[in-house]
């Protein structure tokens, strides 16, 4: 799910587009309904957990948000290409996975999402119980529809009863398009001779891999109350393990690279 900042009137457009009353954007996103309503009346900051979770359920729903761009302001769309589901998952089977059914392109499709997806989504380590991978479920649906749009285009990803399999590494394929961001509040006392420690490890692995052509890193001098660094596809794949523990957050390609500094390797 993309990151960049929203405003009400795209959560309020995104609601009007699905034909979600408040009262069910507010189920679908464990939020209070007073929450929903202060938030499309801006009454309350869109950069809060309770607003990232709206966002998220209007994304599993099928709206994308669309940042403002110099010549255009925000919007939203409809995803396109998404499977629908048919039937929710309600169980984990003990080899197979997650199993639940979609419909595509005319016809019911049965699919397994392995253990490996479902605890790569939220981390999940060691025994857990079924109701905490239907949780997960619900709140990655939209991006385990797309890693199914990508692995059903794959003869060898079916079973001989047809049966989908969806793993580990379709969701890696999925995120490989993705520029990550990861920001660094200077509020937390962070210093900048701190912040440059970080970037030399991203910068040891990215040597480490060989340093590919495609690997970018650009810092957001615009950004002046936190340190703002955004990572290519090639630059998230190699460093994914330290951009996990830095909470990156997945976006699209930043619209003016040329207004940013490039981190020099």
């Amino acid at each position: 799910m993309l990151e960049d900042m929203i405003i009400p009137a795209q959560i309020r457009a995104g609601r009007a587009l699905l034909g979600w009353s408040q009262e069910q954007l507010a189920e679908e996103a464990e939020v209070a309904l007073s929450t929903v309503r202060d938030t499309e009346n801006e009454r309350r900051a869109t950069d809060t957990t309770a607003v990232k979770n709206i966002r998220r359920a209007l994304w599993n729903g099928g709206v994308v948000f669309i940042p403002g761009r110099r010549d255009e302001g925000p919007g939203v769309r409809l995803v396109a290409n998404r499977p629908n589901l048919v039937r929710r998952p309600t169980v984990m089977q003990k080899y197979e996975g997650m199993p639940f059914a979609v419909e595509w392109q005319g016809r019911v499709v049965t699919v397994f999402v392995s253990y490996e997806v479902i605890d790569d989504l939220d981390g999940h380590r060691g025994p857990t119980p079924d109701e905490a991978y239907l949780k997960t479920f619900d709140r990655h649906r939209g991006e385990i529809l797309d890693a199914v749009t990508l692995a059903i285009t794959d003869p060898e990803n079916f079973d001989p009863r047809g049966r989908l399999y969806v793993r580990q590494k379709d969701l890696d394929a999925l995120r490989q398009g993705e520029w990550y961001r990861v920001s660094i509040d200077t509020g937390q006392d962070i210093r900048e001779a701190s912040v440059t420690g970080l970037m030399n490890k991203f910068v040891e692995t990215f040597i480490n891999s060989g340093l590919p052509s495609d690997v970018q890193v650009f810092r957001d001098l615009n950004v002046t109350d936190a340190h703002v660094y955004y990572f290519s596809p090639k630059a998230a794949a190699i460093a994914k393990e330290l951009l996990t523990a830095h909470r990156a957050t997945a976006c699209p390609e930043p619209p003016d690279l040329a207004s940013m500094r490039k981190v020099k390797f």
